[in-house]
């Protein structure tokens, strides 16, 4: 009997809808194969070290995450410019920054339902992004918006307030709000959206049977706006800790995988430990070439 097989047995013992569980005869009636001691130690060493290199750069994700939240609490209280500040109703800004009403600056509409068909992955077939409440939730081979940039924002659920930018041909669904119409062209859809994603609207959301942030919700609240160019400025500093957040995410879900594929293949006994070469994650950084998942 293979450890898959033992596995795959308790899980399909699980019972009760409200709080499924797995009785503890179930599980000690189980038989489970034990190599010899030496190996264990060895599969669990190995496994370690990949599940020590996920947890580094979960710290290096969080850490990014953090260090861009403070990155935008200084950048929209204080600009880049060393002005004085003034107090508004959103806080202070720099003395010459406007703030616009939102609806002032651009006009929104909600996304269509759900395509047809809806694949969890990209390919030739399903090429066009489908975005939702949380950004994109999958692909289509349909769409019906064609746009340069467009500001997404959650409307109903969990993630409601989230803000995304789309571009391209993209399906949205009506989960989700977007920019029919850009009305000022003094504001950048990026630095709005950075705001808005600081500014956090799911605070305001209301309770009406589930989570809902309304266009009423949005347009009552202002972007404070400072010339276009120290916008842009401050879009790309954003974008920087962005790339680099996305690169510990990227490693951490390469690890994740990789950690699944070897402890189903050294459980089963697939591959030994000595085949393995595992060198590139005795780094504090856990470096993988995220190329190399399949490999």
């Amino acid at each position: 009997m293979q450890l898959d097989d033992v596995t795959g047995g308790i899980a399909s013992m699980e019972t009760g809808a409200s709080y499924p569980a797995v009785r503890d005869t179930d599980v000690l009636n189980q038989a489970i194969p034990l190599p010899p001691l030496s190996n264990q130690h060895e599969i669990a060493t190995a496994l370690n070290l990949v599940r020590s290199a996920v947890l580094v750069q979960k710290r290096c994700e969080d850490a990014a995450i953090g260090l861009k939240r403070a990155t935008m609490r200084s950048l929209f209280a204080h600009g880049l410019r060393g002005e004085a500040q003034k107090e508004t109703e959103i806080g202070q800004v720099p003395e010459s920054w406007v703030l616009a009403p939102c609806d002032q600056i651009f006009r929104l509409t909600s996304g269509k339902k759900r395509p047809s068909s809806l694949s969890d992955h990209l390919n030739d077939e399903t090429s066009f992004p489908v975005l939702g409440g949380n950004g994109v939730m999958g692909f289509t081979d349909e769409w019906f918006l064609d746009v340069s940039q467009a500001l997404i924002i959650g409307r109903v659920g969990e993630y409601c307030g989230a803000v995304h930018i789309a571009s391209g041909k993209v399906w949205v669904t009506d989960n989700a709000l977007y920019t029919k119409e850009w009305l000022n062209h003094k504001a950048d859809v990026a630095f709005v959206a950075a705001f808005l994603e600081y500014y956090d609207l799911n605070r305001f959301k209301r309770m009406a049977g589930q989570p809902l942030v309304t266009q009423g919700v949005i347009n009552e609240h202002r972007v404070p706006l400072p010339h276009i160019e120290e916008q842009r400025e401050i879009v790309a500093i954003l974008d920087a800790i962005d790339r680099k957040i996305d690169l510990h995410r990227r490693r951490r879900v390469v690890l994740e995988q990789l950690f699944k594929t070897l402890l189903h293949k050294l459980m089963t006994g697939e591959i030994r430990v000595a085949d393995l070469d595992l060198s590139a994650l005795n780094g504090t950084e856990g470096n993988i070439d995220v190329n190399e998942v399949n490999a």
